[in-house]
């Protein structure tokens, strides 16, 4: 399990430094992260959302470390034991969606980032989502 918890721990920190960049003003690829129905952002997240989802990502990173042994931190195991779980079942329901504009059940078709979310972002979060949860079910750390 150490080196699953590894590979997923490794693409959420990357995706952390990506919203680490957008926190700090860079415009790269940001148009194309955010869902948009009739033409427009359905949310615009300015940099106190980049940076907080940049800090939840590299929380789960090192949640997903800890419990699968790769790293020795503190705290209590339980902490890891629910955090991985948990890190699991938000990357799924991201993978789910919200039956509207992001996700496998998205009805917003025909956007930029609709075309994203079905080729990248929400296979991305599926595969991510059952690494998470193979590392809370299998791990010993």
């Amino acid at each position: 399990m150490p080196l699953l918890a590894l590979l997923v721990a490794s693409v959420l920190a990357l995706i952390a430094a990506l919203h680490f960049y957008w926190a700090a003003g860079g415009h790269a690829g940001r148009a194309a992260a955010v869902p948009e129905m009739n033409g427009r952002p359905t949310l615009e997240p300015g940099p106190l959302g980049c940076f907080s989802v940049g800090v939840l990502l590299v929380l789960a990173a090192l949640i997903l470390l800890g419990r699968g042994g790769v790293v020795r931190l503190p705290g209590p195991r339980w902490l890891f034991v629910i955090g991985s779980w948990s890190v699991g079942a938000i990357l799924a329901l991201r993978g789910i969606g919200d039956f509207r504009s992001f996700g496998l059940f998205r009805r917003v078709t025909g956007t930029r980032f609709a075309r994203n979310d079905t080729l990248v972002y929400t296979p991305l979060c599926l595969l991510l989502a059952v690494g998470a949860l193979c590392v809370a079910w299998r791990a010993q750390g």
